[in-house]
């Protein structure tokens, strides 16, 4: 079930992010990292918010989550951001596709005019997710990584909401 997140839900979102980057394959990161933007997210609840936090609930749990965060310099309000992250056995079920699509209506609700993002340029699934949805390909950021000692080309992608 896909559902915005609600206020006893910040541990086991967390949970889940560190379990998908735990995987060090996907997020540039090694674990959650509260930032401004996440730490808004999490804290609020109710139809007014800024920021979008769906998450995906099965009987075990969490397993998945979608975010939005706004731009938030002057010029650039009208644009967002997408993440997303499924746990493995989550994977290749539509479920993907259904929260950036969910992601996408709360957008176009809010007055947003474009969503970005960035993957890794060896995340295939997740780059054909997230053109079936309608982003294209807009940049590469060549090395932009490093992951086990490898170099990682960042896509950066973004989707026209109007």
């Amino acid at each position: 079930m896909i559902r915005p997140s609600q206020t006893g839900d910040t541990r086991a979102i967390i949970e889940a992010i560190n379990a998908v980057t735990a995987e060090d394959k996907w997020f540039m990161s090694g674990g959650f990292i509260p930032t401004p933007p996440w730490q808004r997210a999490l804290d609020e609840t109710g139809d007014n918010r800024n920021y979008l936090l769906l998450v995906v609930e099965a009987p075990e749990g969490l397993v998945g989550w979608c975010r939005v965060f706004p731009y938030e310099f002057g010029t650039s309000r009208h644009v967002a951001d997408l993440g997303i992250g499924l746990l493995p056995a989550w994977r290749d079920q539509g479920i993907g596709t259904a929260l950036i699509l969910e992601a996408c209506r709360w957008a176009i609700a809010q007055g947003f005019e474009k969503l970005t993002l960035s993957v890794f340029f060896t995340n295939e699934r997740a780059i054909h997710v997230f053109e079936k949805a309608g982003f294209v390909r807009t940049g590469i950021r060549y090395k932009q990584f490093k992951l086990n000692h490898e170099y990682v080309d960042e896509v950066l992608m973004e989707k026209f909401l109007n």
